[in-house]
């Protein structure tokens, strides 16, 4: 029916309707292009199928939107929380306690598991735990140091005790006793030499020869060879002859 009265309304719709599903089928194509983008990380070329959308489909465009704004915030955060973690690390290998505590709490207002926080405070605690002690240790070392300065065995071996109720395995304990066993044992055989020496000098004033000779034997059992032993010979010597 050439001639059908409707002929024109009907080629109207018919063409309305291909135009609709051109649309369509371009606003579906854009949609798969923009989302694929989303899913590769090629923002830009998302962006531009997002244009394209936004010309045809609003409810579309609206959707490819959230999804790549949502991807765009996540990559943003990715990269916030990977500098973190660098930042953090660095901080841990150089035991720096109070920057690794600041990273450390920017990394936990990120989306990070509660594994990860909680595998960082441990290794920061880790390291506090290793700073106090290197710091107790120096303490330690200073006041020990001047105790035996002053030639106080008993303070010093306190100090060596307090570091050993402080960190029971610590290897510098025995190296420290055994030190001020040593110095100690030093001090007192050089004031027994002193103290034979003055003795044997009081004997010699005295003119007691025969104590005079004892004490010397005595004090070079002690001190072979004791910077006094031939003024102290001489002057015994000297004794006998009278």
């Amino acid at each position: 029916q050439p001639a059908h009265p409707k002929r024109i309304e009907h080629e109207a719709a018919i063409e309305r309707l291909a135009r609709e599903i051109e649309a369509e089928k371009r606003a579906e194509k854009a949609l798969a292009a923009g989302r694929a983008a989303v899913e590769a990380g090629d923002f830009r070329a998302a962006r531009r199928e997002l244009e394209v959308l936004a010309r045809s489909d609003a409810a579309r465009a609206a959707a490819l939107k959230a999804e790549l704004e949502t991807a765009e915030r996540g990559q943003k955060q990715g990269a916030e929380r990977d500098e973190h973690r660098r930042r953090l690390e660095e901080h841990l290998a150089q035991r720096r306690v109070a920057e690794a505590e600041h990273e450390l709490a920017q990394l936990s207002a990120l989306e990070v598991t509660k594994v990860t926080l909680d595998s960082y405070r441990a290794r920061v605690d880790e390291v506090r735990g290793e700073g106090e002690q290197k710091t107790r240790l120096a303490e330690c070392e200073r006041s020990y140091r001047l105790l035996l300065d002053h030639q106080d065995w008993y303070g010093a071996r306190e100090v060596a005790r307090e570091l050993e109720r402080a960190i029971p395995t610590h290897p510098r304990i025995a190296a420290m006793l055994a030190e001020i066993d040593r110095l100690e044992n030093t001090h007192r055989r050089q004031e027994a030499i002193e103290q034979g020496v003055r003795q044997i000098e009081t004997f010699v004033e005295q003119g007691d020869g025969r104590k005079a000779e004892l004490a010397l034997k005595v004090l070079l059992q002690m001190d072979p060879d004791n910077r006094h032993r031939r003024r102290l010979e001489r002057a015994i010597k000297g004794l006998t002859k009278g």
